[in-house]
């Protein structure tokens, strides 16, 4: 088996997907596979009580390491919901006591969606003293630049209709 091909599939199984067409990716991939300690056991999927959506990668920032389904540990998982709780949406299934742990996000208004499901939103708005204070939001918090340019087009749209 050509080499490149076996890094394009050890990748893919282990982390839940890989551009094939991607060259520039392929040092990072190979690096990533390097990575994975193959004395570590890894629990059968029966056993485990966490696990991950399909397609679904956690990065610990500042080091080498991926988790995917395939070389999560409950002890990890655990770690990494400890870190950053928000991460539990990407676990199919988790204890009870776990998912009661994790905190609820509460409804953060129009601003709370993804860039297009606020754009979406923000067509709705009719003056542009609501969107100075969305914008003013914005900054504040996410500070998408997808969302600026969503919020400046209706602004743009209100003030030509009011002319």
């Amino acid at each position: 088996m050509p080499l490149l091909k076996f890094v394009f599939e050890i990748h893919e199984e282990v982390f839940g997907m890989a551009c094939k067409s991607c060259a520039a990716a392929l040092p990072g991939y190979i690096n990533k596979v390097q990575s994975i300690n193959l004395n570590e056991n890894i629990m059968s999927k029966a056993d485990r009580a966490y696990r991950m959506k399909s397609g679904s990668v956690i990065h610990v920032k500042g080091t080498n390491k991926y988790y995917s389904d395939l070389n999560l540990t409950d002890e990890i998982a655990k770690e990494l919901l400890k870190v950053n709780p928000n991460r539990s949406v990407l676990f199919a299934k988790m204890p009870k006591a776990a998912e009661k742990a994790t905190p609820v996000k509460e409804d953060q208004g129009i601003l709370g969606g993804n860039v297009a499901q606020v754009s979406d939103a923000i067509k709705s708005i009719s003056t542009s003293e609501e969107l100075d204070v969305l914008l003013a939001e914005e900054k504040a918090g996410g500070d998408r630049k997808g969302v600026y340019a969503a919020i400046e087009a209706r602004m743009t749209e209100i003030t030509e209709a009011a002319e």
